[in-house]
């Protein structure tokens, strides 16, 4: 039978092992320190580091030569609900920080990653595509690393004339992810790992989603209650909330220009912005076209250079100054949160986050505008041989949907 109640720290790992280059398995449930998890909807693939302290002797009973994989499974429960379970199977890379004591203990940093990264360096595709859709390539190119079930892709509208030459498939897709647009005009199409798998999709689309916990500032130290709630953060802070000089860089921002002229001696003020629409209807053009014409670029056309100067678009597409703005503006509104474990949150899930007003009349409500929705861009699962704790950075774009 359940507890009612248990301590929001409180985890239960129900797999922790070895499994070397013959397929035998080692649990190593009492031989870590602690252990990190780590995702980003930023960086390809989960990573992780373990804490361990040996006194079994695991390199010469494995041994560990280089070939081995580490099981990880663990799942939190609240008042009797349980979360989703955390099952996953990563690559062991690298050992270091290794250190003798006296009798057969050592100490050690053992670090894994999701097998599709180290796979990723080993594979080279040269290939050309034509009449197919940017997700159609994408899970083409995928196939070369994993099963291709195991990807979520959203469909994209734009179908590119691309050629892959001699590229690894993670640098194919990071080409494609620039140049692609959904139905719905989202150009931030990203590559990422999380908990469900891994995932090709528009950052934006994953604001549609519903909010899967309300997060509120816990005035008091939690690590010392067993029955406050797991949804009162321990620390919250803000990493950015604007960066005026990035935003004008990548044209989300208006910007003055201020002209000087040492004949007239005048001073003249303009504001500058950009608009995206005075190019996605110009037509585009063979680089060999460009060259042989007297138009100059830009004159009625605009071309489009992928990984090779023939490589381009044939007819209208957002151009990459879109994408730098979409991606700038998950730059701005940056949050930081730790408090208790949660196996429920994971990258690429929106929370709902109850941050108090700072007006003195509405101090009671929600900040109308640093609180309500925020995307899980990153997530550090930390844990020991007794608690779990998650950071969490969690950014809203500008264009809030509240």
């Amino acid at each position: 039978m359940k507890e009612s109640k248990r301590s929001v720290k409180v985890y239960d790992l129900l797999t922790f092992s070895i499994t070397n280059c013959w397929g035998q398995e080692t649990d190593i449930h009492t031989l870590f320190t602690s252990f990190t998890v780590t995702e980003s909807v930023f960086r390809k693939g989960t990573r992780g580091t373990v804490s361990v302290v040996d006194d079994l002797g695991l390199f010469e009973m494995l041994p560990l030569v280089g070939d081995e994989y580490i099981n990880i499974s663990f799942r939190t429960d609240w008042m009797g609900v349980e979360d989703p379970i955390y099952d996953r199977t990563f690559r062991i890379y690298r050992i270091d920080n290794g250190k003798q004591y006296s009798g057969a203990t050592r100490s050690y940093i053992i670090h894994f990653i999701s097998p599709e990264v180290e796979h990723n360096e080993s594979v080279y595709i040269s290939r050309s595509y034509k009449g197919k859709t940017s997700d159609m390539i994408v899970r083409d190119v995928w196939n070369n690393l994993s099963d291709v079930d195991a990807l979520t892709c959203v469909e994209s509208v734009n179908a590119p004339r691309y050629i892959i030459p001699n590229l690894h498939p993670f640098d194919a897709i990071s080409w494609l992810s620039e140049n692609s647009v959904s139905d719905k005009g989202y150009s931030d199409y990203v590559l990422y790992e999380n908990r469900d798998g891994w995932n090709w999709l528009p950052l934006r689309s994953l604001m549609d989603d519903e909010p899967i916990q309300t997060i509120r500032r816990s005035m008091s130290n939690i690590s010392n209650l067993s029955s406050v709630s797991r949804d009162n953060a321990e620390d919250i802070e803000f990493s950015r909330l604007y960066d005026t000089i990035e935003m004008c860089r990548s044209g989300l921002y208006g910007v003055d220009e201020t002209q000087y002229s040492l004949v007239n001696k005048t001073v003249n003020i303009e504001g500058v912005s950009y608009n995206d629409r005075d190019f996605v209807e110009m037509p585009r053009a063979n680089a060999s076209v460009i060259e042989q014409c007297d138009m100059p670029i830009g004159a009625g056309m605009n071309l489009i250079r992928g990984n090779d100067p023939e490589t381009v678009y044939q007819g209208s597409h957002k151009p990459l100054m879109r994408r730098k703005q979409l991606m700038s503006e998950w730059k701005g509104n940056t949050w930081s949160i730790t408090g208790p474990g949660n196996s429920n949150q994971t990258c690429g899930k929106v929370i709902y986050l109850d941050l108090p007003s700072m007006s003195i009349n509405n101090s009671d409500e929600v900040d109308g505008k640093y609180g309500g929705r925020y995307l899980i861009t990153d997530i550090n699962h930390h844990f020991n041989q007794t608690e779990y704790t998650t950071g969490m950075t969690i950014r809203s774009n500008i264009l809030r949907t509240e």
